[in-house]
C-alpha cells in the first residue's frame, strides 16, 4: 500500500464516528489448523456512510453547546453535506478550515484519497465539526496512527491538530533499511518513546492487502543506520509496541512451521517465545493492554467452516486462554481489538456467515479468566444489521453503522441502543480510520 491508486467510482460511503475514544505454558490448540491469515478491513465494496450532523467547519463554527455522549432519546437530525474543499496545488503546512475552536473529542481521524492528494479528515463528535489537514506531511503510505494519547498523529513526524509539526522524524533510507523488500511497506508503529520505528517488508507474490511474505524490521530513530530485521523467512503478522516501548509482540511460524506468539527487544537481541501451540491456525493483529501485562491476538480460520476467534496471553502469571465464540465465527476484524484503559476486559469485534450474508459480533472478554462476559450480534441491531464498530470513550459503549444510520449501544443498560445520525456522502476515497485513544484530553489539555 506504498500509495493505493484505487480504480472505484470517486464516491465511496464512509463512517464518521463519535465519542471518544486503546516463559509460557501451552495455549489449547484449535480443533481445525489453519496457516496464517489476516482479516481486513478494505476500502471496497461495502458502503461506509459517514454519519452525519449539519456537518460544519471549525472556522464556523463559534460556541455551540456540546452533544450528549448518550443521548437520552432517539434523535432524529437534519443534515445537510458539505462538499470537500478542493486540495491546494502546492501542499503547505496551513490547514484548510482553519482549527477553531479547539476540538473537544472524541474525534476520528480518516486517511482520504482526493484523487490529487492524501488528506487527513478529522471529525469532532461532541461539536459536529470536521478538520482537514492537507500538507506535504499526510501523503505517508501508513495507517492513521494516534500518538500522544491522541493529541498528535505520526506522518513519519508528529503533527498536532492544526497539522503543525511538533516533531520531527528523520530522514530515513528505505532501500537499506529494507534489503529484501519487493514492494512499499504497509504497515509501520512509531515506539511510544519515539525511539524506534517498526515497519513490515513484503516480497513474494503480491496481493490486495499484503503479500505472500512479510517480514518485520526495526530501525533506530535516534540511530538511523541502525536498524534489525526480527524476521527472516516472511511468515510474520503485524505487530504492537508494548507500553514501556521495550518489547515489540507479533506472531511468526517456528521451527516446526507453527504460528507463535513472540516478543522482541528493538534491537533483535533477546526474542522470546510466547506461546506453544501444537497444531497451527492463523495468527494476526495484535493488541498490548495499556498496563503491559496481557497481549491479545487474533486467531483466524483459513478453509471455509474452520473457527476463528482471539487468545490472551497474561505475562504476570503465564497464563494463556484461547476464546472461540462459536464455530461460525470466522475472526476478529482489521485492529478490532480494544483494552479497556484501566481494567482487563477485552472488547473484539469480528463476523461470522449464516449461510446467506456475514454478521458482525461484538464480544467483551476477561482478561483474567479468558471468559465471555457478554456479547452484542449484528442480527439484534436495527433491521437485523450492523457494520463498522467503534468503542466510544470505553469499551461499554459502542457507536456501530447499520442500514438506517448510526447507532450507540449502551452495554451498561442492557445493550440499549439508540439512533444517534443519519449518512451523507463525501468525495474522495477511504484507505482507514482510527479512533482517538480512551483517555484523549481534549485539543486545550495536549501539552499540558
Amino acid at each position: 500500500m506504498s500509495h493505493k491508486q484505487s480504480n472505484w467510482g470517486r464516491y465511496i460511503w464512509f463512517v464518521l464516528v463519535l465519542l471518544a475514544s486503546a516463559c509460557m505454558s501451552d495455549l489449547p490448540s484449535s480443533d481445525s489448523p489453519v496457516p496464517i491469515q489476516t482479516i481486513d478491513r478494505q476500502p471496497t465494496d461495502t458502503p461506509f456512510p459517514l454519519p452525519t450532523s449539519t456537518i460544519q467547519t471549525s472556522a464556523e463554527v463559534e460556541a455551540q453547546p456540546t452533544v450528549d455522549l448518550l443521548p437520552t432519546a432517539t434523535q432524529e437530525l437534519t443534515f445537510t453535506p458539505t462538499p470537500t474543499p478542493s486540495p491546494s496545488a502546492t501542499p503547505t503546512l496551513s490547514v484548510t478550515p482553519t482549527a477553531t475552536p479547539s476540538l473537544q473529542g472524541p474525534l476520528i481521524g480518516f486517511r482520504v484519497d482526493d484523487g490529487e492528494e492524501i488528506y487527513l479528515l478529522l471529525f469532532d463528535i461532541s461539536l459536529k465539526v470536521y478538520r482537514e489537514i492537507r500538507n506535504s506531511s499526510t501523503n505517508y503510505p501508513f495507517e492513521v496512527e494516534w500518538v500522544d494519547t491522541g493529541c498528535g498523529l505520526y506522518l513519519g513526524d508528529i503533527i498536532d491538530l492544526k497539522g503543525n509539526v511538533v516533531w520531527e522524524g528523520p530522514d530515513l533510507d528505505w532501500e537499506q533499511i529494507k534489503p529484501h523488500a519487493e514492494y512499499g511497506s504497509e504497515f509501520g508503529r512509531l515506539s511510544p518513546n519515539r525511539q524506534w520505528l517498526a515497519y513490515d517488508i513484503l516480497y513474494g507474490e503480491r496481493y490486495y492487502e499484503g503479500a505472500e511474505f512479510r517480514d518485520i524490521g526495526v530501525v533506530n530513530l535516534t540511530n538511523p543506520s541502525e536498524f534489525a530485521l526480527l524476521t527472516h523467512d516472511g511468515s510474520a503478522s503485524v505487530f504492537a509496541w508494548s507500553p514501556d516501548s521495550e518489547w515489540l509482540a507479533y506472531a511468526r511460524r517456528d521451527a516446526q512451521g507453527v504460528n507463535q506468539l513472540y516478543r522482541s527487544t528493538p534491537d533483535g537481541q533477546n526474542e522470546q517465545q510466547l506461546t506453544f501451540h501444537l497444531e497451527p491456525f492463523g495468527v494476526g493483529f495484535v493488541a498490548w493492554s495499556p498496563d503491559g501485562r496481557f497481549i491479545a491476538y487474533a486467531i483466524y480460520g483459513n478453509a471455509e467452516g474452520e473457527p476463528g476467534g482471539m487468545g490472551i496471553v497474561d505475562l504476570e502469571n503465564s497464563q494463556q486462554f484461547q476464546i472461540m465464540p462459536h464455530e461460525d465465527f470466522r475472526g476478529v476484524g482489521r485492529d478490532e481489538m480494544w483494552w479497556e484503559l484501566e481494567g482487563t476486559r477485552l472488547l473484539f469485534s469480528g463476523t461470522s456467515w449464516n449461510g446467506e450474508e456475514e454478521v458482525t459480533e461484538i464480544y467483551w472478554v476477561d482478561g483474567l479468566t479468558g471468559t465471555i462476559t457478554n456479547s452484542f450480534i449484528g442480527s439484534n441491531g436495527p433491521n437485523g444489521f450492523i457494520r463498522q464498530v467503534f468503542p466510544v470513550g470505553n469499551v461499554d459503549h459502542i457507536l456501530f453503522s447499520s442500514r438506517g444510520g448510526y447507532y450507540l449501544l449502551d452495554t451498561t443498560d442492557n445493550n440499549s441502543f439508540e439512533k444517534y445520525s443519519d449518512q451523507f456522502e463525501i468525495d474522495g476515497q477511504y484507505y482507514d480510520s482510527e479512533v482517538t485513544p480512551f483517555g484523549f484530553p481534549g485539543e486545550e489539555m495536549c501539552g499540558n
